[in-house]
């Protein structure tokens, strides 16, 4: 087929489909919107002095996170990990070799095929979904699955990847090894320039970044053994870092060395990732194309994947930073009260200084001081805590109600939050609270970090 065969009979009807495609309303995802906009910005009109953005933002990560889920339910209640690589180390053809004959598979081929990210998931029902710019979903036929890839994009005058944002394929996989796990197929971060490449190091940042684990592949027809660009792209990562990001390498296409050579590669394999400290569960060196492990140092491959599918907290990821707001604003609102308390009782403790120095008089009329007096005192009148308090409980109960009851409905078991941690940066940090300082003596206001009143000469401690 020609390419302008390939842009009228496949590409067209692509983007017409792309372009048709919307998303399905959500109730929760409307009333959790409802309640950031309307009861969220009434109820922080009320509490003054604590940062809202910090809250917002977060709102955003979880309404961007419950719509992904919408759209895509049993690909967002699995355990995602990243399938990555150069160009040409048999990531596609690593994938197909776990799934079944005669099911749906990944496009493979000598040119860089990968072009738009496919998540693939086992389940009853295989097919080809694609997801839009916009979040709507639309069936992709598998001839026109096949045909995207780098070279036939470039032949588009404008980026596909902006309006197609990823692609998921069901399929028949290990159910023992992923019954509860997601790959995603991303594309070569280093595909050379035979189509729409100069975006494909920062695509396959961005997915595989997000993943839970991540299983590098290197091609042995092309390497000898995992190079510096390899090793640089996985420094910026954070698997093999953090605890719960786990790296697993796999030496790719072992068909192409002799078998006398296996031991010798996977020995340099492993001095190389030492020397640059990469930690890894495990290193295999594996083929394709007969769906088999020649060689393995720590997990094999099986191994792996067997200690990765398990069931997703993802209850736990949503809920975390929603209580982690409220725990904030609760925390701040308590520390405020108790501030505002202890200044109230310095005020007062100057008001009788006064008395019993005769600076105040009861009967004479009022000087400077208690004038000042009578600003500090209204200034550190602290707010009445219960009903804030209550206040905060109410909306906390509102956000939740509407969280569980989408999770519900996407059919996400409810969890128990682990206690006293957050997500997403909300580290329990003490609230930050600015205030103004006063001379214990005179009431004469001072600067932030003047300790010094100019006018008295007393030195005041707050």
């Amino acid at each position: 087929m020609s390419e302008s065969e390939n842009l009228e009979k496949i590409f067209f009807p692509l983007v017409k489909d792309i372009l048709n495609a919307k998303p399905e309303e959500n109730e929760w995802i409307k009333n959790f919107d409802s309640l950031v906009k309307n009861d969220f910005s009434s109820f922080c009109d009320s509490v003054k002095g604590l940062n809202q953005v910090k809250a917002v933002i977060t709102f955003e990560r979880i309404r961007d996170e419950m719509k992904l889920i919408a759209n895509c339910p049993p690909i967002h209640s699995k355990m995602v990990g990243a399938i990555g690589g150069g160009f040409s180390s048999g990531k596609s053809s690593f994938i197909n070799s776990f799934m079944q004959e005669g099911t749906v598979r990944l496009a493979t081929g000598i040119v860089p095929v990968t072009a738009i990210p496919s998540y693939v998931i086992t389940g009853g029902n295989p097919s080809i979904t694609g997801i839009s710019f916009r979040g709507g979903s639309f069936a992709i036929k598998d001839e026109m699955y096949a045909a995207i890839s780098h070279k036939l994009l470039k032949s588009l005058d404008f980026d596909l990847k902006q309006i197609l944002r990823y692609i998921t394929v069901e399929t028949c996989l290990d159910e023992k090894l992923f019954s509860n796990i997601c790959l995603i197929d991303t594309p070569g971060y280093n595909a050379p320039g035979t189509g729409t490449t100069g975006q494909d190091r920062e695509t396959a940042f961005s997915y595989i970044e997000d993943a839970k684990f991540l299983v590098w592949l290197v091609g042995l027809d092309s390497k000898g053994t995992i190079n510096t660009d390899d090793l640089e792209f996985l420094d910026n990562l954070p698997f093999g870092k953090e605890a719960e990001k786990s790296l697993y390498v796999v030496a790719n296409k072992a068909d192409v060395v002799k078998p006398g050579d296996h031991e010798a590669i996977l020995e340099t394999f492993k001095d190389v990732l030492d020397d640059y400290n990469v930690q890894y569960e495990g290193i295999s060196l594996y083929d394709s194309k007969k769906k088999k492990e020649y060689l393995f140092d720590g997990k094999s491959i099986g191994e792996f994947f067997l200690s990765q599918n398990e069931a997703t907290k993802k209850y736990v990821e949503l809920a975390l930073p929603l209580k982690a707001i409220f725990d904030r604003y609760e925390k701040y609102v308590l520390e405020k009260h108790k501030i505002d308390t202890a200044y109230q009782k310095k005020v007062k403790a100057l008001w009788l200084d006064g008395f019993e120095g005769n600076a105040i008089s009861l009967t004479s009329v009022s000087s400077k001081l208690e004038e000042g007096l009578n600003e500090l005192t209204k200034y550190f009148k602290p707010d009445d805590l219960d009903p804030t308090l209550k206040k905060i409980d109410e909306l906390r109960g509102k956000f939740f109600t509407c969280l569980d009851s989408f999770c519900a409905e996407m059919g996400i078991e409810k969890a128990e939050l682990p206690k006293d941690e957050a997500q997403d940066g909300e580290k329990n940090e003490e609230p930050k609270i600015r205030r103004k300082k006063f001379c214990d003596k005179c009431g004469t206001r001072l600067a932030e970090k003047n300790n010094f009143c100019p006018k008295c000469g007393t030195s005041t401690k707050l």
